[in-house]
């Protein structure tokens, strides 16, 4: 009866396996895993006597795994794990790197606030001109330590958050866009009206029914948030959302996408734009279109059609596009047609079907 880990031998099966239960063969096994020759009990022994006791842990020690009797545990995070793998695991996660973070944060801050001790003597160092001196010093490094604590609270929190939470957090921090800045590329330009030729010469943006428009600067403000917040296609809309601000600008600019989806969509632009002086509002709500005077030389016919000049040029509506491009040809309708019909058809009575005139 032999232990391959701890290459030790045993006189029956009993003690093999009560040699499987004890920390010797535990350690060994750790150590085969890692390559490493084992150990023996005496030497096992020395090992567990020359380990410190357990107090109370500092920062590098909450990082490191204890264990409990069978589990693993984390004294930053408060955890248990049942496998050293476990541990080792969680201690890659970003939960627990944010955890220690904020730990080394708060002990920095924690040792840069504190004063010393009163019943020290005060050597020149400590004059009242040199601590003038140091004071400034002393400030930016606070500063930047709570600079850094609020940054690792907050990716703390954010783990914390639900999705609905996270995502209004990232609305209020996400940065807009700027008049001055491009909605496709880094580019800056000096004033809105540069912009907006530069995004027509370079990427072929343009504003359909500009004629209408009334508000340009909130509808590019609006665009911006589509795509710094949404980071969404302004021509594909929802259907197509990426990871950030710039996989959606390539992606415009590769698909010839610098372009909103205006059409069909009008309800959600109409804030931007003024219809009123061709459509006006009833009593009753609804819309009615301006009556506008035509040239008296233009009549309108029920078909849509348009016959200009005194039936000289008939323009027809594309609705019926279908029928203007049939070859109709139309029956003949005179008396001596009418004859030969009748002839064709007595003919073939007659059986006469091969006859031709």
């Amino acid at each position: 009866m032999t232990c391959i880990s701890c290459r030790m031998s045993f006189l029956n099966s009993k003690e093999q396996r009560e040699h499987y239960k004890t920390d010797l063969h535990r350690f060994n096994l750790k150590r085969k895993v890692a390559e490493l020759p084992p150990v023996t009990l005496e030497v096992f022994q020395q090992k567990v006597e020359t380990t410190p006791s357990t107090s109370t842990p500092t920062t590098t020690q909450k990082n490191q795994p204890t264990r409990a009797g069978s589990d693993f545990k984390c004294g930053m995070c408060r955890k248990t794990f049942s496998s050293e793998n476990a541990m080792l695991t969680h201690h890659k996660s970003k939960k627990h790197r944010d955890n220690l973070k904020n730990e080394e944060v708060k002990s920095a801050a924690h040792a840069g606030n504190q004063s010393p001790d009163d019943s020290q003597p005060m050597d020149e160092s400590s004059s009242p001109q040199n601590s003038q001196d140091i004071q400034p010093a002393d400030s930016s490094n606070t500063t930047s330590n709570d600079m850094k604590d609020e940054e690792a609270t907050t990716a703390v929190s954010l783990d914390n958050m639900t999705d609905e939470e996270r995502y209004e957090h990232h609305i209020k921090t996400a940065r807009r866009f700027t008049l001055e800045e491009c909605l496709f590329c880094r580019n800056k330009c000096s004033n809105l009206e540069s912009n907006m030729e530069h995004m027509a010469s370079v990427h072929g943006f343009f504003v359909p029914d500009v004629e209408y428009l009334s508000d340009l600067e909130g509808l590019i403000k609006y665009l911006g948030e589509l795509i710094a917040v949404g980071y969404m296609c302004l021509h594909c809309g929802d259907k197509s959302r990426f990871n950030s601000v710039k996989a959606a600008q390539n992606h415009m600019t590769d698909m010839n996408h610098c372009k909103f989806s205006y059409e069909g969509n009008e309800a959600e632009f109409e804030d931007f734009y003024d219809f009123s002086r061709d459509y006006e509002k009833t009593e009753d709500g609804q819309i009615v279109l301006h009556k506008k005077e035509l040239d008296p030389n233009i009549i309108v016919t029920d078909a849509g059609e348009l016959i200009i000049g005194e039936g000289k040029k008939i323009i027809g509506h594309r609705s019926l596009l279908r029928y203007y491009r049939q070859n109709y040809k139309p029956k003949d309708q005179r008396a001596s047609r009418t004859a030969i019909d009748a002839m064709i058809k007595q003919y073939k009575l007659l059986g006469m079907l091969s006859y031709r005139a």
